[in-house]
């Protein structure tokens, strides 16, 4: 899948080092198997951020559903929370980007969790 950006080497970059690391983790005690346990999360962190930046450019749902093999509806439920609380809720730093910027937006104050303690 190729979008509109250059991304080919340094995902090949990546996923040579993703490889070398399961490879020196496979060599290695047990216990090291909980760092790489922790690299999926870091993944799954990065694929949220990315969605969360799709969606702050306006980037649809159902654009997001195709690139990422699901439906509209599936793609919604697996990232809807996790992308708004980023863009607009509490985070383990602080507020979200649009807190940020100058508070929750029209378009998602409604269904915020934050909504309430903000007004």
């Amino acid at each position: 899948m190729s979008g509109g950006g250059d991304h080919g080497k340094f995902q090949g970059f990546v996923r040579r080092v993703l490889r070398a690391y399961s490879r020196r983790v496979a060599d290695a005690d047990p216990e090291d198997l909980a760092e790489l346990l922790v690299m999926r999360q870091a993944v799954d962190d990065a694929i949220t951020a990315a969605i969360a930046g799709m969606r702050e450019r306006g980037v649809s749902w159902a654009a997001i559903a195709t690139a990422t093999g699901t439906t509209k509806q599936a793609a919604q439920q697996r990232y809807g929370v996790k992308v708004a609380l980023m863009l607009d809720g509490p985070g383990v730093d602080g507020p979200g980007r649009r807190a940020h910027a100058g508070g929750i937006g029209p378009q998602r104050a409604a269904h915020s969790p934050t909504a309430t303690a903000v007004a």
